[in-house]
């Protein structure tokens, strides 16, 4: 008895002891909706799944329905990767002998779990997708390992920086240019042909390492030819230190910890800010003081920018705002006024 003989006889079994009157003699003889009626009944509960998709018998809703049938699978059921989400929904509705087993034996497993099967130490199985004949396996076309290892993931994700970082520094690095003569290579770029293959018995890669990776330096007579090349002009300048300068001495002002904190009196605000900043006159600005003769190169005399005059508002537009409220406050008190003259006549 091969692998789908003993496959399509556990599913009879199954199907004998959940009451369905049914028996299949392949494993691709396994619809959507027989599928979805093995699931239901070895859950005793019914999929939240539309009437109308049960009862569609057109391809593109058959697999609509098994595509909702895997989801529930892997997201409610199984809740590990077992390859689920690799299997194409399409291939499953037609019945492909691969997708068609690989479901079997896992309706199978889940009845065991449930106690429908007798125990025979069925494991879960895992999809693998199928290689052609023909086709030497690849790097592509291997099937794919799924594991939830931190260690596994951890150590390829090293073993790949490893590797960019080995194929950065094995070729020579170019000099950076942006020009528009550069722009055209006399040559084409060279690329390594063959780049040695890190073993998984190499040690990982250190972050420490990279001070010890050689960066090709520019020549002397290089010429820049663009801004990012030339040296910044801050690298050359001495540091300013607080002890170059003696008569610069750090005062702190003393900061009080305890007690409780006063209430604002917006008058004395006012008035504090009033005395610090006095109202200028109306009329033209001050002119600044006299600072000497102009250089005798003939330089022009840069224009006078007039002062602001200060006032207790921030800024014109609400100086503006304040002028124009105090005007109707007038006209409203003129015009009442007005009022108690015409009514006292």
């Amino acid at each position: 008895m091969d692998r789908q003989d003993s496959t399509t006889t556990l599913i009879n079994e199954l199907m004998c002891n959940l009451g369905l009157p049914l028996s299949i003699e392949a494993t691709s003889e396994l619809t959507s909706s027989l599928i979805l009626a093995i699931l239901e009944s070895t859950l005793r509960r019914r999929l939240p799944i539309f009437q109308s998709l049960r009862e569609a018998r057109d391809l593109s809703s058959r697999s609509q329905l098994t595509a909702q049938v895997l989801r529930y699978l892997e997201n409610d059921l199984v809740q590990q990767n077992i390859g689920l989400e690799d299997i194409e929904s399409v291939k499953l509705a037609r019945g492909e002998e691969a997708e068609t087993e690989f479901i079997g034996k896992l309706l199978c497993w889940l009845g065991e779990l449930k106690g429908y099967l007798p125990d025979g130490n069925m494991s879960c199985p895992v999809w693998r997708p199928q290689v052609p004949e023909n086709v030497e396996p690849t790097a592509s076309t291997e099937a794919p390992i799924w594991t939830s290892s931190p260690t596994h993931s951890s150590f390829t994700a090293q073993k790949s920086m490893s590797s960019a970082l080995f194929a950065s520094t094995s070729m020579p690095a170019a000099e950076s240019d942006t020009t528009v003569l550069s722009s055209l290579p006399e040559t084409p770029p060279q690329r390594p042909t063959h780049l040695p293959e890190l073993t998984l018995f190499e040690a990982p890669f250190n972050v420490n390492d990279l001070s010890e990776i050689t960066t090709p330096t520019r020549p002397r007579s290089h010429t820049a030819q663009c801004i990012h090349e030339i040296g910044h002009t801050t690298r050359t300048l001495p540091a300013h230190s607080v002890q170059d300068d003696p008569d610069e001495t750090m005062t702190s002002t003393p900061v009080r910890t305890e007690g409780w904190i006063a209430p604002v009196d917006i008058e004395e605000e006012l008035h504090s800010f009033e005395s610090a900043h006095p109202p200028q006159k109306l009329g033209t600005p001050r002119r600044p003081p006299y600072r000497g003769q102009p250089s005798s190169s003939g330089a022009a005399l840069l224009p006078r920018t007039p002062q602001r005059v200060v006032t207790r508002h921030n800024s014109p537009s609400q100086h503006t705002l304040a002028l124009l409220n105090e005007r109707a406050k007038l006209m409203g008190e003129l015009a009442q006024v007005k009022t108690r003259a015409y009514a006292t006549r």
